[in-house]
Formats: structure tokens, C-alpha cells, sequence
């Protein structure tokens, strides 16, 4: 088994290393997991790859069937490949760069808002010591009254 990196450099030694291998066209089954694993099928597809993103149930399911109980990265690795070998997943096409960068915008904004959320939360509960740095700082995101803000749906601290 091999491993690379998650990063822009990891995408690129996983082409050198197919290449390695005399592998020009590779079909690249992937375990649905969030958005982790997103960049590197788009980077794969780019690169003209069939890549194919499947539900991790139906890898289980696969699994049942051939009495597989141990549970480790390399026999994973194995698994699924064997799975894309006798199954033959749909090939994946990834959604339009700008929608790609809207949904990556989206869960951002998400993610400030419930941190920003989760420190205002503290205030009421926290030692006088630290209050004053609550709400402040890279939290700090403007909320329904400040300017310039559109303040729809976005959760507001009750006192």
C-alpha cells in the first residue's frame, strides 16, 4: 500500500507514482467521506481519470460478502479496489469550479457562524477573567445591527 499526502503535493506524487506503475488511465474508487476527499477526485478527474465516489455501505455490504472482519487501512485499500474491480461504480463527475467554490464558501460561512455562535454562548457562563476576549477577535462577525451587515438567519446571542 501506498500513502500520500492530502495536499496539492500528494495529488501530484499520486500521478507520478501511476505513472510509475505504466498506469495512464486509472478507474480511482473512493469512499464517500464529507468533503475530504473531493479536492483529490476533481484532481484525478482533471487529469483524465474515471474516478468513483460510492457510499461506504455498499463497500461494507462487499465486504459482508467476503467474510471480511479486520478493519485496518491496508486491507481497506484492498477492499475497496476489489470492489471497484467486480462492481464496476458509476464514474463520478464533479459539479461546475463555481459551484465547487460556492458550496466550500458556504460551509466557511457555516462553520464562522457556529463558532461565533459557540463563543457568544460563553459569556454568560464563563469567569469574569476571560469575558472580555469572548465575542472579540477572529469570532468577531457582524452581527443583524452592525453595518454593512445582512444579518438573515444568522443565529444571535439571547440574553
Amino acid at each position: 500500500m501506498q500513502c500520500f499526502s492530502s495536499m496539492a503535493k500528494g495529488f501530484a506524487e499520486v500521478l507520478s507514482w501511476l505513472k510509475k506503475q505504466g498506469v495512464d488511465n486509472a478507474h480511482v474508487c473512493m469512499e464517500a467521506s464529507s468533503t475530504y476527499g473531493d479536492e483529490l477526485a476533481a484532481y484525478l478527474y482533471d487529469q483524465g481519470h474515471i474516478v468513483s465516489i460510492v457510499n461506504p455501505a455498499r463497500i461494507k455490504g462487499f465486504a459482508r460478502s467476503e467474510l471480511l472482519r479486520t478493519k485496518n487501512d491496508k486491507v481497506d485499500a484492498g477492499l475497496i479496489a476489489r470492489f471497484c474491480l467486480a462492481m464496476h461504480p458509476e464514474p463520478w463527475t464533479p459539479v461546475p469550479l463555481v459551484i465547487r467554490r460556492l458550496q466550500a464558501l458556504a460551509r466557511r460561512i457555516d462553520a464562522l457562524i457556529s463558532t461565533r455562535t459557540q463563543e457568544l454562548n460563553r459569556i454568560d457562563v464563563s469567569h469574569e477573567s476571560i469575558k472580555s476576549s469572548l465575542g472579540t477577535g477572529p469570532y468577531r462577525l457582524p452581527g443583524p445591527g452592525d453595518r454593512n451587515s445582512q444579518g438573515a438567519g444568522c443565529p444571535t446571542h439571547q440574553r
